[in-house]
Parts: C-alpha cells; sequence; structure tokens
C-alpha cells in the first residue's frame, strides 16, 4: 500500500477502524488485563477516541472504571485523534516541512513538534537495538 492509498484509507475510515489498524500493527494492545480479568473494549465518550477499556467483573479492583486505550503506549502523552496522529506521520515519511504539515492539518505546531521529537527518538531507540542485534550476529 502506497503512503497515498494509506491516507486515503486513514482518511476515510472512521475511529473504531483506525483503532482496529493499530490493534493490528501491535502499536496499542489488543486487549487488556487488569487485577487478572479481561477488561471490554467500550465506546466512552469523554476519551479523545471515543473508546476506553472497562472491566464489569465486580470483583476486579477497576470495576467499571474506564482505562485509556493508550495507557502505556506511545499515544499517551498526546491530546489529539489516533486519525490526527497517523496523518502527521504519514507526511512526516513524506518528507513534508513543519510547516505543510501545520498549514494542511488543524493542529498546533507545538503538538506536531511534540509528536515528531517523540517519533525521532523512537527511531532513534530502534535504530540502536538494530545496531546492538547486528554487532552481536557478527
Amino acid at each position: 500500500m502506497t503512503l497515498d492509498k494509506f491516507e486515503e484509507f486513514v482518511i476515510k475510515s472512521t475511529t473504531k477502524e483506525i483503532i482496529s489498524y493499530v490493534m493490528e500493527v501491535k502499536l496499542i494492545g489488543k486487549e487488556s488485563l487488569k487485577c487478572a480479568t479481561n477488561m471490554h473494549f467500550v465506546p466512552y465518550i469523554r476519551a479523545i477516541d471515543n473508546y476506553a477499556w472497562r472491566s464489569l467483573d465486580s470483583s476486579c479492583c477497576n470495576y467499571k472504571q474506564y482505562i485509556s486505550l493508550r495507557q502505556d503506549t506511545f499515544f499517551e502523552v498526546f491530546n489529539v485523534s489516533l486519525k490526527d496522529i497517523m496523518r502527521i506521520i504519514i507526511k512526516y515519511c513524506c518528507k513534508q516541512q513543519l510547516y505543510n504539515i501545520t498549514m494542511s492539518l488543524d493542529i498546533s505546531e507545538s503538538t506536531i513538534k511534540e509528536l515528531l521529537t517523540k517519533l525521532s527518538q523512537v527511531f532513534q531507540k530502534l535504530t540502536l537495538k538494530m545496531k546492538n542485534l547486528a554487532d552481536q550476529a557478527i
């Protein structure tokens, strides 16, 4: 799939489809375990993405509490939708300048800078891990 087709998919998809895709590529867990019970994937209006994990087991310490899908993930610190985050990443991968990304999306420049900085840190850690693995293989 080309980046253009992927961006088209992101733009046309619903929030639930974006969440399913992000779960499929393992950027967010497909399930959540708290208190040794499975949490349910449920709609939640107060969440950024309108979905959350919720325990319906009365013996669970988190009974009826909503827990963010983003908890303990790369996306946790950002207060924009997953769709917008994906669009920023796509535009960054296409080597668009920060100014162009800011103008094409209705997101503050500081949020975009923060996302790209965090993304760069993740890439650096990944590159370092790959280099260490390559050194061990030799």
